[in-house]
């Protein structure tokens, strides 16, 4: 019976310390551009803005009773640390560096916490898809290396994934499609579409070529190209 008692004392105070315990999470994300329905996690690309907020759960204490030390690589960031900042911004460096994000949150009595992430800067990208003029874009299945043409027509929409968001939004990024290394003309009111048309009894194969450049940002670029076969020789007409 005692050794009941003891063990179920023991659990209780260990779950009791488990609920006191402080501890601190953080979340981060990038100010990157990413399409309708995209279900995963903005990509830190080269001078994108990046927001780290801290989930603090300290019984008893709420963000205003803490004070939060935010570190990046290792130097204290001190117009961003203080009593009650649990958010961090800062714009991230080039491609291949990464941000080692480091937080001390402690309270008045001398105890503290801390935790750190690494934010890895890469480069953007480009995804292509079919637009349907009835049925929309189809974000479901973007194109591979290849694609077999089964209409005489066809719309493409390229997405600047992870491109500053901003930039996309205020068409800041040039569009330079090529088909067989010839320039060609995307639709007039969007660059990021363009249509495709092979002439009938026809067949053959191109390669499509799209160069993004972001204008306010030099150090965001991407290019991606896939094959796209037709029909029954002759290219493209657009």
């Amino acid at each position: 019976m005692k050794t009941i008692t003891i063990l179920l004392l023991l659990a209780i105070g260990l779950t009791a310390m488990a609920q006191t315990t402080p501890t601190v999470d953080l979340l981060w994300s990038a100010n990157t551009y990413t399409p309708p329905f995209y279900a995963g996690h903005t990509i830190a690309t080269a001078n994108s803005q990046i927001r780290v907020i801290a989930l603090v759960n300290w019984p008893g204490k709420k963000s205003g009773d803490l004070n939060f030390s935010w570190q990046k690589a290792g130097q204290v960031l001190s117009k961003s640390s203080g009593p009650g900042k649990d958010v961090l911004t800062f714009n991230s460096g080039n491609v291949g560096e990464k941000n080692q994000i480091a937080l001390i949150v402690s309270d008045g009595s001398g105890t503290r916490i801390q935790q750190t992430v690494n934010i890895a800067v890469t480069n953007p990208a480009i995804s292509f898809y079919q637009n349907d003029p009835l049925l929309g874009v189809n974000y479901g299945r973007a194109i591979g290396d290849t694609l077999t043409l089964t209409q005489p027509e066809i719309n493409l929409l390229a997405e600047p994934y992870f491109f500053t968001l901003s930039d996309v939004q205020n068409k800041k990024l040039t569009y330079d499609w090529q088909l067989d290394g010839k320039k060609v003309v995307p639709d007039a009111s969007d660059n990021r579409f363009i249509t495709f048309a092979a002439p009938s009894g026809t067949k053959g194969e191109n390669t499509i070529t799209l160069a993004l450049k972001n204008l306010s940002n030099v150090f965001q670029d991407a290019s991606d190209q896939f094959g796209i076969q037709f029909g029954l020789g002759q290219d493209f007409n657009f």
